[in-house]
């Protein structure tokens, strides 16, 4: 875990010197003279949208274990805490908080609905990558196919992946117990992983996947891309709803892999690669990352404090409420002692 740690911050802070040693201050300053504030508040809304999606389809991947209050608060609480701790620590938060919300929740089961929803954002991005890079143009002669061809690969695995994970669940928990057994971890195979394998076989159907793959298409179109595409005229860099979908893509796919808090360095550098790629200018590039870093971590951590609050005060009034139920318990038997 150090490990890794240490290889994200690592490659953040790489990516930020980089970053920095190429970015022209006089340019920026010449840029706030076109900042627009009458942006901030559709801006917030749009943001505060996007999350009201993203809770309504965990809480449908949870197949509404955990009520639409329970799953709108750890869906802020766990996206907030991604903007300040590492390596997805918000992820993690996420993980434990709807355990201990219900007793119909496991370990195994949610971090089996968490890699779906990892999965099913991972190919709809492709996807979003994919179309707006065509409809764009980008990429003439070779490349452009190539780029096309490997997304398409990526999601044809993931496809496939997870097609033998629901029907061949039984012979990928039978391999994996044997292939474990040659080095004497098969008791971990059992108790770590094949209960995640068996919950997410179990999960992979058209009944219960249809409502939240229909709730992660407008998240990602009308949710994300809007709130990106008000940033930019927030900023006066005026980008179109194409242009705004392809530095989605760059975006989601720069923090993909867990780094440091937010994916503060690699995620600017993916969207000046991005910006590039549209002929917009490392100057522009480098100012919108920031501002969208910025405004999605006020919006984001100033939510996610306030759940925390929330799920403080409900936490410390169960404690309260099962002190309570233990010292009328035991006046009852000290009660009933002195009758006898």
């Amino acid at each position: 875990m150090n490990k890794k740690l240490f290889l994200g911050l690592l490659i953040s802070a790489i990516a930020i010197g980089i970053l920095l040693y190429q970015f022209d201050i006089r340019e920026f300053k010449t840029l706030q003279d076109k900042w627009n504030p009458i942006y901030i508040l559709p801006m917030i809304f749009s943001n505060l949208w996007a999350m009201g999606l993203f809770a309504t389809r965990w809480y449908f991947l949870l197949e509404k274990r955990l009520s639409f209050q329970k799953s709108l608060l750890v869906s802020f609480l766990g996206v907030g805490a991604n903007m300040v701790l590492p390596a997805r620590g918000g992820d993690i938060l996420r993980i434990y908080y709807c355990k201990t919300q219900s007793d119909q929740i496991s370990y195994p089961y949610v971090v089996s609905k968490l890699f779906i929803e990892k999965v099913i954002d991972l190919t709809i991005v492709l996807f979003i990558g994919a179309i707006s890079f065509m409809l764009l143009g980008l990429g003439e002669g070779k490349s452009r196919p190539e780029a096309m061809f490997l997304s398409g690969i990526v999601v044809l695995g993931l496809i496939l992946g997870l097609i033998l994970v629901r029907f061949a669940n039984s012979f990928l928990i039978n391999m994996g117990s044997k292939l474990l057994s040659l080095i004497k971890k098969e008791e971990l195979f059992q108790t770590k992983l094949a209960p995640h394998i068996k919950d997410l076989g179990e999960f992979l159907t058209f009944k219960k996947l249809a409502i939240p793959l229909m709730i992660s298409v407008p998240t990602w179109t009308l949710g994300y891309a809007i709130t990106y595409l008000l940033q930019s005229h927030l900023i006066g860099i005026h980008l179109g709803y194409t242009e705004t979908l392809f530095i989605v893509f760059c975006g989601a796919m720069g923090v993909a892999l867990p780094s440091a808090p937010s994916g503060v360095g690699v995620f600017h550098a993916s969207i000046i690669s991005g910006f590039l790629l549209l002929g917009l200018g490392t100057q522009n590039g480098f100012l919108y990352a920031t501002a969208v870093h910025l405004m999605q971590f006020f919006v984001l951590s100033g939510c996610a404090l306030i759940a925390y609050l929330m799920w403080m005060g409900g936490f410390q009034g169960i404690k309260k409420q099962a002190s309570l139920t233990e010292d009328l318990v035991e006046e009852k038997k000290s009660f009933g002692s002195e009758k006898g």
